[in-house]
């Protein structure tokens, strides 16, 4: 048996050190020599431990390692049948991706790699490192043979390098997965092209376009889904047929000072990912704008739309005096719905002499604008491009249409709380007018509907009869229940409609998914009332609710209370004023301020007319006269604008739900803030791209000009690096750049014209971005290499593996020479104190 040391070097510079120290004691005379030379051997003992001293020994039994590749670049396969001839009882499966750990369960699970990939996520299954993964083994010095599964694809080219150095000698069998079912998808061929063209700090809009190639053999069904500062933009379903391209556009608008977020997502039709992707895009800082609402309702839509152009938004629905004592930081002054005595004289003079020094001034439309708002005679109606009619003084009461949402939990059945709730029904029944609609939804585990919609004057006694037999049961479930409701209002036709919610425990769900439903409510015409029955402690949510929903919030603390709400309710319902409603089709003419020229009906509309001078693009037409929708004037050296329908949704729930209200309100807002002599245009309008293929970053950049390619370069910043990268023309206006080997992490790109650059195109790429790329046939000389190098064989039969039935091992026996070193050290010690 030999003896072998892992660092010779530090063992020979302790022996000559403890050999000089031996010389010392005896050349010096020492007492006691014999405790210094054990005390000098427990030196030596020690360093040899530290060295560590291992041994040479047989072993019979030969040890197999198994690297299996699980990472998602793999095709599905059954890994089984592929080792299952080579594997014995004492062989070690590892599992690796980006990282390596031991896998001991059953084989047969192996037969599921779909399964295996779900299990072992930790891994990182979206990168491979074989050189990570036979380092390991190569560390562990007692395998005699290992088998590698896989397509020989890594992230990094690692394993090449290893290939070059690498001393290791086990013998190394590689084996490759089953790629005949292997088909190709969307994910090899996505490409998500960004345009965006600002036309100045003004005017400016992003558009994504989202490309599909389909080279597979068949049609494929997929799911976009793109959003932006937490908001849908798209959700929707497509079809790509085979050996087919689909591409989609559409405009981001949600542009707001610095940089912009926006995730897009390719999905399949069960929810899987197939690919993801965030694009940043840079925007230059807009005018501040003053909003002054009537409610919160009344602001919700607006504010939305302007935060989301971007503009530097102030936002108020409370009294407005604190807001309008220095105008001259704002750029724009918009009153919506808001009515003339919050105002006040004094405002309303500030806010003249604002549009006539140069402001710009808008007005929306809603039950307390205009005329309804009491602005005849005012200084606002001084600078208005419409005058204001007096409102009629009679008020037409419209009838009702009521939802009501029943709790029927089994919590309900305590303290007789189901009867006390059957009782405020049916008093409820009792009090509506024979006109008035109404329906009853139930809601426990599910949802389920009590009593159908109907005009109450011939259902009275079968509305009370369906109450009664409500009985509590399962869980809360509300969200179904809301949606019945929804679907129930929108069936009937009634000059108010209304919601009432009664719950006595905690809903299960977001609050902000019940928030937008209540939104929801509000778009068909509706509101909301909500009622808390005892446990008060979830009363948040139908708070929110019930203020969305420009309802009422009632708390019943004992079951008794409850007979009486909804009458309460419906008497503060009835005492509301109401406005006779129409619909109306938008007509257009001489269009300024938007280049649409298609627009959804409205449902209602203040009665104004035009001022002399002033230019009206769109109004609607009662069979009587055109009543103007959209009108403009300058006035002095200002501007004024007005828009006599609501954005809150009451009268313009068919605008709100336009897929181009944002594009209107940007063209509207823009042109009419813009100021042609100080618009700071961006150098060129170009259509920039990007995407990763093969390890290489590349930029696909579409002129908008015929602009002399000697004047243009590119520019790509990388933290602080900046790179010039080669223009690659691939036509006329239509240039590639590419950029190798990139990293993770935020990317800056300047396209530069005569030594001006551009706004920056800004990016970011993430570990999603930078992988190999989805295969369909193994990484044979990659593989053949690897096999050449350790003596191995690319898919080997069982003749082909080499049996060592002599196998050797090492084993540490550093331990040995520290209890040696202990017992000289006692020693030494022991015979010096004798």
């Amino acid at each position: 048996m030999k003896i072998f040391l892992e660092n010779y070097t530090f063992f020979y510079i302790s022996l000559v050190s403890l050999a000089i120290l031996f010389g010392i004691i005896f050349t010096f005379k020492y007492k006691n020599k014999i405790a210094w030379t054990l005390q000098i051997l427990s030196l030596f003992f020690l360093s040899l431990a530290l060295c560590k001293v291992f041994i040479i020994g047989k072993i019979t039994n030969q040890k197999q390692a198994f690297l299996i590749d699980i990472s998602n670049s793999m095709p599905k396969d059954d890994i089984y049948s592929k080792i299952k001839n080579h594997h014995r009882k004492n062989n070690e499966i590892y599992l690796f991706s980006n990282k390596i750990t031991p896998y001991s369960i059953s084989l047969d699970e192996l037969k599921n790699s779909n399964e295996l990939k779900s299990t072992w996520k930790e891994l990182n299954l979206n990168k491979t490192n074989i050189k990570s993964a036979i380092s390991n083994l190569e560390k562990m010095n007692r395998f005699d043979n290992i088998f590698i599964y896989t397509d020989g694809y890594e992230s990094k080219d690692g394993l090449k390098n290893f290939l070059m150095t690498s001393s290791f000698n086990a013998n190394i069998y590689p084996i490759t997965p089953d790629f005949s079912k292997q088909e190709k998808n969307f994910k090899e061929n996505l490409r998500i092209n960004l345009d965006y063209n600002p036309k100045g700090t003004l005017n400016k809009q992003s558009k994504i376009r989202i490309t599909l190639e389909n080279p597979s053999s068949s049609n494929a069904n997929v799911a976009l889904k793109t959003s932006g500062s937490n908001n849908f933009l798209i959700h929707e379903y497509v079809k790509v047929n085979k050996n087919d391209i689909f591409s989609k556009d559409f405009f981001t608008n949600e542009l707001k000072n610095s940089l912009n977020k926006f995730s897009i997502e390719i999905l399949n039709l069960d929810g899987s990912l197939i690919e993801k992707r965030t694009i940043y895009v840079t925007a230059t800082k807009k005018e501040n704008v003053l909003l002054l609402s009537n409610t919160y309702n009344d602001a919700n839509f607006l504010e939305k739309i302007i935060k989301k152009l971007g503009y530097d938004l102030s936002s108020y629905y409370e009294n407005s005096d604190e807001y309008l004592n220095d105008l001259s930081k704002y750029s724009l002054i918009i009153l919506n719905n808001f009515p003339y005595k919050k105002l006040g004289f004094d405002s309303a003079k500030n806010i003249s002499s604002f549009v006539k020094k140069g402001g710009k001034f808008l007005m929306v439309g809603g039950e307390n604008s205009f005329g309804l708002g009491k602005y005849k005679g005012t200084p606002i109606e001084e600078i208005l491009p419409v005058t204001c009619e007096e409102p009629k003084k009679e008020v037409e009461r419209a009838n009702l249409a009521i939802a009501l949402i029943l709790d029927n939990s089994a919590s309900m059945s305590e303290r007789n709380k189901i009867n006390y709730l059957k009782l405020a029904s049916k008093n409820l029944v009792k009090n509506l007018n024979d006109d008035d609609y109404l329906g009853i939804v139930g809601f426990s585990s599910s949802s389920f509907i009590v009593f159908p919609i109907n005009k109450i004057k011939d259902y009275r006694q079968i509305a009370s009869e369906s109450i009664d037999k409500m009985s509590p049961f399962g869980g809360t479930n509300l969200m179904p229940a809301i949606n019945d409701a929804i679907d129930m209002l929108s069936k009937v036709k009634a000059g108010k409609k209304h919601i009432i919610i009664l719950t006595d425990g905690q809903i299960p769900g977001h609050l902000k998914s019940f928030t937008d439903v209540a939104i929801v409510v509000r778009m068909i015409g509706s509101t909301l009332s909500t009622v808390m029955l005892g446990n008060t402690s979830y009363d948040k949510l139908l708070k929110e609710m019930a203020k969305l929903g420009n309802g009422n919030y009632f708390v019943a603390t004992d079951e008794k209370e409850l007979p009486n709400i909804f009458i309460d309710d419906l008497k503060i319902i009835k005492d509301s004023k109401d406005i006779k409603e129409n619909l109306f089709k938008v007509k257009t003419y001489k269009l300024k301020n938007t280049s649409l020229n298609n627009f959804p009906n409205l449902r209602g509309i203040i009665n104004t007319n035009v001022m002399q001078g002033a230019k009206t693009e769109l109004y609607v037409t009662d069979y009587t006269k055109d009543i103007p929708l959209l009108v403009s004037k300058d006035i002095e050296k200002g501007k004024t604008l007005a828009f006599t329908s609501d954005m809150n949704g009451r009268w313009s729930k068919d605008w709100i739900e336009w897929e181009n209200i944002y594009i209107f309100w940007d063209e509207v807002l823009s042109h009419f803030l813009s100021n042609d002599a100080n618009q700071k245009l961006n150098i060129l309008d170009y259509d920039m791209s990007y995407y990763v293929k093969n390890n290489n970053l590349y930029f696909d950049i579409n002129l908008f000009k015929n602009i002399s390619f000697n004047d243009l370069s590119f520019e790509l910043k990388y933290e602080n690096d900046i790179k010039k990268l080669d223009l690659k023309k691939i036509a006329l206006g239509h240039y590639i750049a590419k950029y190798e080997n990139p990293l993770k992490g935020k990317y800056k790109a300047y396209l530069v014209f005569k030594e001006r650059k551009s706004l920056p195109i800004i990016f970011s790429l993430t570990d999603d971005e930078t992988l190999e790329e989805k295969h369909f046939k193994p990484n044979l000389n990659l593989l053949s290499n690897l096999a050449l190098k350790h003596s191995g064989k690319i898919n080997p039969s069982i003749k082909d593996i080499k049996l060592n039935k002599n196998s050797h091992a090492k084993k540490d026996i550093s331990i040995f020479f520290i209890v040696l070193s202990l017992i000289s050290l006692m020693c030494g010690i022991y015979t010096r104190e004798r």
